[in-house]
Formats: C-alpha cells, sequence, structure tokens
C-alpha cells in the first residue's frame, strides 16, 4: 500500500491523507474486529467463519485489483531505469543516498522493537497482579488503538509542522510514555480503578505519539524514494520491522520472567532516549536541500 501511494496522488496534501485514512483504517478494525469474529463464531462453525474469511479476503483483491495506480506519472529521467534491472543490494545502495530517509526509518525500527515491552509487559503484570482479569487488560489495551485513530484524524488539523520536530516530539513523547509505565508500574497502587485509569491514559498517548509521527514520516519516505523502487525499499523496511517485532516479544519475555517489570521499563526508555538523542544528532547536522517536504 506505502509503495502505491504516489501513483494514486502526487499532492503531498491527498497522501498524507491516504496515509492517515489506512493507518486510522487498520487501528479502527484492530478494535473492531475481535469484539465481532467472537460474536460471529457464537453462531457459526470455525470450518464456516474460514470460508466466510476466504470470501472476504477474496473481495478484498478484487477491489485492489480496481484501483488506478496509473494517475500520475511520477518517475522523472533518473529513475527511468526498468524495475526488473533493479536488485535489492542497488535498492540499499539507493536508499543509503537518502540519508535522512535511512536515519529516521531506523529509529521506527528501534522503537518497533521496544513496543515489545508494551506488548509482553502489559499483558505479563496486569494478568500477574489482578487474578487474570481480562477485562482491565481489554480496557488498557484498547486504548492504544484508539490514540493511532485520533492521531489519524488530528494529524491532517494540525498546522504545518517542521517534520523533524514534529517527529523528535513524537517519538520523544512515546518514550517518556516508556519512562512512565516504569514510574507507574514501580508504585503500582492497589486500587484497580487507579490502575486502569493511568495506564490507559499512557497507552492513549503512546497511540498518539504513534500516529502523529507515523504519516508525515511515511509521506516523507514517499516523497523522497524513487518511486521504481519503492515496492522493494518499502519491503526492506517493512522486513527489518517485522524480524525486531518478535525478537523484541522473545526478548522482553525473557526480561518480565527474570526482572522487575518497573525497572524494565525505565531501562528501555532510557535505551529509547538515546537512540533518539543520537539519531536526531545526525539528523539535525545532515544536508537537508535535497528533500522533498
Amino acid at each position: 500500500m506505502y509503495a502505491s501511494v504516489k501513483s494514486l496522488s502526487d499532492d503531498k496534501t491527498e497522501m498524507s491523507k491516504i496515509n492517515g485514512i489506512e493507518q486510522g483504517i487498520g487501528a479502527l478494525f484492530a478494535i473492531v474486529s475481535p469484539a465481532v469474529a467472537g460474536f460471529i463464531l457464537t453462531f457459526i462453525s470455525v470450518r464456516i467463519f474460514s470460508w466466510v474469511e476466504i470470501v472476504c479476503e477474496s473481495i478484498v483483491i478484487l477491489l485492489v485489483f480496481r484501483l488506478n495506480f496509473e494517475r500520475f506519472d511520477t518517475k522523472n529521467e533518473e529513475e527511468s531505469v526498468s524495475v526488473e534491472k533493479i536488485s535489492y543490494k542497488r535498492v540499499l545502495q539507493l536508499l543509503n543516498k537518502k540519508y535522512i530517509v535511512m536515519i529516521i526509518v531506523s529509529i521506527m525500527i528501534v522503537l518497533n522493537f521496544l513496543l515489545g515491552s508494551i506488548n509482553v509487559g502489559i499483558p505479563f503484570i496486569l494478568n500477574k497482579n489482578y487474578q487474570e482479569n481480562t477485562v482491565i487488560l481489554g480496557i488498557v489495551q484498547f486504548s492504544f488503538p484508539l490514540g493511532i485513530i485520533l492521531s489519524s484524524l488530528l494529524v491532517q488539523k494540525l498546522p504545518k509542522f517542521q517534520l523533524f520536530k514534529l517527529l523528535k516530539i513524537s517519538y520523544f513523547s512515546c518514550a517518556f510514555v516508556i519512562f512512565s509505565f516504569g514510574i507507574v508500574l514501580s508504585f503500582l497502587i492497589g486500587s484497580i480503578v487507579f490502575t486502569v485509569v493511568v495506564l490507559s491514559v499512557l497507552m492513549l498517548f503512546m497511540g498518539l505519539g504513534l500516529g502523529f509521527s507515523r504519516v508525515p514520516m511515511m509521506t516523507f519516505a514517499q516523497n523522497n524514494i524513487p518511486e521504481n523502487i519503492q515496492g522493494r525499499a518499502f519491503s526492506i523496511i517493512d522486513t527489518s520491522a517485522q524480524i525486531l517485532s518478535p525478537l523484541g516479544l522473545m526478548f522482553y519475555g525473557v526480561l518480565f520472567d527474570n526482572f522487575s517489570g518497573g525497572w524494565i521499563y525505565l531501562f528501555s526508555s532510557f535505551l529509547m532516549f538515546g537512540v533518539l538523542i543520537v539519531g536526531f544528532w545526525f539528523v539535525d547536522r545532515a544536508d537537508k536541500e535535497n528533500y522533498i517536504y
């Protein structure tokens, strides 16, 4: 999808809206899908449900085929090399020339790894302290995609922030939320209401931070990665993120089995602050003239 946005529109505002819609719909269905599936499965068997899923996915494929990806001819002479002649090695070489894009994407991938602390830690700690109360866990985890949905709507209404300033605010906010998890969980109070409210607010802010950063960051990448290599470029980026996600889950699974949750979140936040400080130090000193914002 990300590699196709520039073929749908070459207007930066429209591209941002498309990215925001894609992100918001994904987060919305992350909330709705489990409830809908659970409701449907009370009336039909898993086998029938599997056939329903196959039919739905077939409809989606047909709709994708009907999309017009040739609305604009955005390739210039420098990008006119046939896609078939471009290897993944060549794509990496071209991406290395887009220095700032690579730094920003690398920060996003590291943050994706550190999110394992939330995906593993929150269910582990809540189940441990509240006798596997799934209602509490559901309320807290609901706040994260809700934050992403809100950010997908609000990011279009924001005044035109300088890109890197917005990314700094968003990413450092996420690091501060991880730090706050460490403080809250170190002094976890027995009041269920207090715990649910505080953790839900933190999860909401985490979703907002990620959502506000992802839309402008992806639009920036789409505008600055040559269109004829975007398919392979985004596949490399997505593969890197997908590899680190299970590694993050495994890493934090081991940590939460052996160490205090509060200290783990404090350690993760300091690691994130360090990555952001170093990453944006290089961004601030890089030549930004040859980029589209």
